[in-house]
């Protein structure tokens, strides 16, 4: 299954190496408007992806669903699962916790067995 950008690509591709656009979409099983469409997407995201690296920077420790939070607080009413997109598309992540030292209680390995059901 191919996605639709990937379908645009194809088609561009064919009509580089000389198919005609109607041609290339017949074989390639595409609208015929579709080499044509640009996404607004990003343009609609550029904003929310400089404040999520803003958040990001500002406080290393908060993932993205506090993020969401504080993107709430201001006037982006934005839905999580958008900000979830955006944040693994921003290459955006938690900064990772050192392990803890744990204290030894003192409590001794079980020995080895020495031989059949000596343990």
């Amino acid at each position: 299954m191919v996605s639709a950008p990937g379908r645009r690509r194809q088609v561009l591709f064919a009509k580089a190496r000389g198919l005609s656009v109607h041609r290339a979409c017949a074989l390639l099983g595409g609208a015929r408007s579709a080499p044509g469409y640009e996404s607004r997407l990003p343009e609609r995201d550029k904003p929310v992806i400089e404040e999520l690296k803003k958040i990001a920077q500002e406080r290393p420790w908060f993932g993205y669903r506090r993020a969401w939070a504080l993107l709430r607080r201001t006037a982006l009413k934005i839905n999580p699962k958008r900000v979830h997109r955006l944040w693994k598309s921003a290459g955006l992540k938690l900064s990772q916790k050192r392990p803890r030292d744990r204290a030894r209680l003192g409590t001794t390995r079980q020995p080895a067995a020495s031989g059949i059901n000596s343990v």
